[in-house]
């Protein structure tokens, strides 16, 4: 009638696991994405000392600095909508009992993708938009 507690704890090993590693490939991903964005701003340091001085305000570069990261997230999830309904659908056939795949998961997924990129890559675009001009060019 009553469980052992050690047997409580191994049936959520697996999904524990799962979870610890979703955010170790999320931490990953959020470390190379700013190490690139971080890369990026960096070479671009004077175009944005000139675009400041000539009246360029910090939204419009980090518009600049912004628009190359959501364009490759955009592709990304444009290719990885299909594949994932593809092997998400083949997963799912075998077991006996089907279930329909939920369509908010297709939509949160996507979206948070989006978000973490977008927070990533805004923290370093506004760093150097915010940074003085006249040091960008005086260095190069």
């Amino acid at each position: 009638m009553f469980r052992d507690i050690t047997s409580v704890s191994r049936l959520n090993l697996p999904s524990n696991l799962v979870g610890l590693a979703f955010i170790i490939a999320i931490s990953l991903a959020c470390m190379g994405l700013f190490g690139l964005a971080s890369f990026t701003a960096e070479s671009r340091t004077r175009e944005i000392g000139i675009r400041k001085t000539n009246g360029a305000g910090i939204l419009s570069i980090m518009q600049l600095l912004l628009a190359n990261y959501s364009k490759w997230v955009t592709v990304a999830i444009i290719v990885a909508m299909p594949l994932a309904y593809m092997v998400g659908s083949k997963f799912l056939a075998r077991f006996y009992f089907h279930t329909p795949m939920p369509l908010w998961a297709f939509i949160a997924g996507p979206v948070v993708a989006y978000v973490i990129a977008i927070s990533t890559v805004s923290w370093q675009s506004w760093k150097a938009a915010s940074r003085n001009p006249v040091d960008a060019i005086r260095n190069e």
